[in-house]
């Protein structure tokens, strides 16, 4: 299992490396630079003093008296400074050490370019050149016409130093930024766990109270306030799941408890034929085996209401779609209550477009009509009225049954579509089961259909078969 600790550790350590190591770098290219400036600097202003003390000698030849030179700091002993005077043509004029003989310049211009060299030894080095014209140097020839004649010559200067002193700089800010990038690697591998370990503390603690909540415990909520901003809407929407979950196991407990009343009658009065039979095998009354009959079709009646419920739930009701005239099918699915409702005096109506149609499955969608016209036959008083009612063709598909109640109020509505629930808590109606409507409510979302109940004023139910909104 990937853990979210690990992968933020990894990350934010990854992402310090990368920054410590761009830091560095720009860092180190940075403080180069400088310090590879700072070395030219030097060099360049060697070689300007140097060529300071040029002077054009008798016919405009350069002329370098190497004694002026050693006060800049060139010395025979353990010097690492180099340079060479020269001519355009490449002739040598001036050089110390008086062995080394340095490379020409590239160019001949007065702008200064700097290059690196290999001195001898194989020591790593460091030159400036460029060119230049010295200038005529002060004497006792007071010849003016001799002086006019004179042709300056210009000459090239090479001044090379070794670079031990630049390279043993520049390693040691290289391993100084290396050594202070690991450090900082270290510090964050021993500080990011830590500090993610708290921060997550929340979070263990969060997951240790919901996996201490069983199907003993739905009534736990947790809390809400006080949490972490991140963790809040995990809490909200935890919490709104704990509620839908307690209700649904509060339904199975009472569906259990309802299921078990509603067989034990039956059971019991099989039971008890049973017994007097084998007991007094010669009173038998003439209508037992009637009355066994009867009981035995009402546990099937239910058991068989039972199962077609538990295939609609699970959506295995074996659909066929096909379009499906509402009129004809409404029509169809009352013609069996026609009678009971003459009976009972009640006025039907029915206000239905004759174009409308549905696709759906004919089967299904007449096992729920026949269910509403069922419960609303049955509960509607003596001269009551019954209205069914259909939405136009170019509208969606809605229809309603209304009809007249008696002691009926807003939280029997409620419960109205719950498996086995009676207005009757004793249920002494043996003919109702109370699954009539959570059937028809199985059937109607097995057809993407939505079926709902309400009140209209304190005397009136209707119930709604809609499509669902997108």
């Amino acid at each position: 299992m990937k853990s979210i600790r690990h992968q933020l550790t990894r990350q934010l350590v990854a992402g310090t490396l990368v920054i410590a190591g761009c830091g560095g770098a720009a860092t180190y290219l940075t403080m180069r630079a400088a310090v590879l400036n700072q070395f030219d600097e030097a060099l360049l202003g060697k070689a300007r003093a140097i060529s300071a003390l040029t002077q054009q000698g008798r016919g405009g030849k350069p002329r370098l008296e190497l004694d002026d030179v050693r006060s800049l700091g060139f010395t025979e002993s353990g010097s690492e400074d180099f340079f060479q005077l020269r001519l355009l043509d490449g002739k040598s004029v001036a050089r110390f050490p008086a062995f080394v003989s340095l490379p020409r310049p590239e160019n001949s211009t007065d702008s200064p370019v700097f290059q690196n060299i290999e001195l001898p030894g194989d020591i790593d080095g460091r030159a400036v050149s460029f060119a230049f014209t010295p200038d005529r140097e002060d004497d006792d020839d007071n010849d003016g016409d001799e002086k006019r004649r004179r042709k300056p010559v210009a000459a090239t200067i090479v001044v090379a130093s070794s670079r031990h002193s630049l390279d043993t700089t520049l390693h040691m800010m290289l391993a100084a930024l290396g050594m202070g990038t690991t450090v900082l690697l270290a510090s964050a591998w021993i500080i990011v766990p830590r500090v993610l370990r708290r921060g997550m503390l929340p979070l263990d603690e969060f997951a240790s109270r919901v996996s201490g909540i069983n199907t003993d415990s739905l009534s736990t909520r947790l809390p809400e306030t006080g949490t972490p901003s991140e963790i809040a809407p995990i809490a909200r929407c935890l919490n709104d799941l704990l509620i839908r979950i307690g209700a649904s196991f509060e339904r199975e407990r009472r569906f259990s408890a309802d299921l078990a009343h509603e067989l034990r009658t039956p059971l019991a009065e099989l039971r008890s034929q049973a017994e007097l039979s084998l007991k007094w095998p010669d009173t038998r009354a003439a209508g037992a085996d009637a009355d066994t009959l009867a009981i035995a079709l009402r546990m099937e009646h239910l058991v068989t209401r039972l199962l077609a419920l538990a295939r609609a739930e699970g959506g295995h009701s074996g659909m066929v779609r096909e379009k499906v005239p509402i009129q004809s099918a409404v029509l169809t699915a009352w013609r069996p209550f026609a009678n009971q409702a003459d009976a009972k005096g009640l006025r039907v109506t029915f206000n239905l477009p004759s174009d409308q149609t549905i696709e759906s499955d004919p089967a299904l969608l007449r096992e729920i009509l026949s269910n509403l016209f069922s419960n609303a036959v049955d509960y509607t008083p003596a001269d009551g009225e019954v209205d069914v009612a259909g939405s136009p063709a170019s509208s969606p598909f809605r229809l309603t049954v209304s009809n007249t109640v008696q002691d009926l109020d807003s939280k029997d509505v409620e419960n109205m579509f719950d498996r086995f629930w009676r207005k009757e808590a004793s249920r002494s109606d043996d003919e109702h089961a109370g699954l009539g409507l959570a059937l028809a409510r199985g059937y109607a979302q097995a057809l993407g259909l939505d079926l709902g109940a309400g009140l209209d004023g304190p005397f009136r139910l209707t119930v709604t078969l809609k499509s669902m909104e997108k």
